[in-house]
């Protein structure tokens, strides 16, 4: 007694299911976009971020004319503002607004019009760090150092001029970059272990839209029970397998650079291995593997990954002893990064914890 569910979405569709399943004990409410004075705020505060807007009064004309492109969406003015913030030249600014938003129209396909225009206008290697981010689903919380390895393991971190600038430091700055211009945005909420609050990105699910628009030829996630072919061109891909259908796809996985393939529970060992071996047998591209299963150990076979740099390995933790990875570790020339949720050891020739 006494709860309340707000539920929001972009389909009236959903509005009218959820009317009709409780009856009149819902009231809806169309939201509407945000009047032009304040979208100004919001687009000049991105646009003139980390300078002086009273230095540029002939721009400020050019955003209240940009503002009415818009449609009230916050969203279209938080992106085309980091995009604006790129130059404080009025040439620019006007090329904006006369060449690539005078055709914009009311509705999510405009703001969606808006957001191509602010990707297109990342630099090559921005794009592909927002495309891989794809692979994941929506509103998943990527943790900093997360995302930076796994882009540091795939190789989309650009080695630095700067002795002293780590391709972690990188990664953060390309991070730092996208949060900016509204791409991630930056949360926090309190840890249930420490009780302390930790810091995450998330994706607004138009960006994550875009994300899956502009990478459906490189990038996939799956369920093996889902009837989806793969393309040829994939190449970084999340892949949960299901009980329901066998996962038989293995040869396009030939030129895969990221795996993230996980096993449904229902699943027992015996079929995980089978499958996984079948995986490692053929992806032997592999930059990234990131394995959660069961499975107390890999098979042998992911020794055939010589271009490995990231290797992630989440599996039973009732288990007890170190995980032995044995000789075929000796074989991934590459690897930069071993991450496993219990004690590891190489024997046979040498060890370490």
């Amino acid at each position: 007694m006494g709860s309340r569910i707000l539920l929001t979405t972009r389909m009236q569709s959903v509005v009218d299911i959820v009317e009709r399943v409780v009856g009149g004990r819902t009231k809806s409410l169309r939201l509407g976009g945000l009047q032009d004075n304040d979208l100004l705020v919001l687009l000049n505060k991105h646009a003139f971020f980390g300078v002086n807007p009273d230095d540029h009064v002939i721009l400020q004309d050019i955003g209240k004319k940009i503002v009415k492109k818009l449609s009230g969406s916050p969203l279209a003015a938080k992106v085309l503002g980091g995009l604006l913030n790129n130059s404080m030249n009025s040439i620019y600014w006007n090329r904006m607004l006369r060449e690539n938003i005078s055709t914009i129209e009311h509705g999510n396909e405009g703001v969606m019009e808006v957001l191509r225009l602010s990707y297109h206008h990342l630099s090559p290697h921005l794009q592909a760090c927002f495309r891989y981010c794809s692979i994941f689903g929506e509103d998943y919380m990527f943790m900093k150092d997360e995302l930076v390895k796994l882009w540091m393991g795939s190789g989309l971190i650009q080695l630095s001029l700067d002795d002293d600038q780590r391709p972690e430091d990188v990664g953060e700055y390309y991070l730092g970059i996208l949060r900016r211009k509204s791409f991630f945005e930056l949360r926090s909420s309190e840890s249930t272990d420490s009780g302390g609050e930790f810091s995450y990105y998330v994706m607004h699910d138009l960006m994550h839209e875009l994300g899956l628009t502009v990478s459906k030829r490189e990038c996939i996630r799956i369920s093996s029970n889902d009837y989806v072919s793969i393309p040829r061109t994939i190449r970084h891909a999340t892949i949960t397998v299901g009980n329901y259908r066998p996962f038989t796809d293995f040869p396009v996985l030939k030129k895969l650079r990221t795996l993230l393939i996980s096993f449904d529970k229902t699943i027992n060992k015996r079929d995980q291995w089978v499958v996984l071996e079948k995986v490692l047998k053929v992806a032997t591209k592999l930059r990234v593997l990131r394995v959660n299963s069961s499975l107390f150990k890999l098979p042998d076979a992911f020794g055939n990954l010589k271009h490995l740099r990231y290797l992630y390995h989440q599996g039973p933790l009732e288990e007890v002893g170190k995980y032995s990875f044995w000789r075929p570790i000796y074989n991934l020339y590459h690897l930069q990064l071993i991450y496993c949720n219990r004690s590891v050891g190489i024997l046979e020739t040498g060890k370490f914890g």
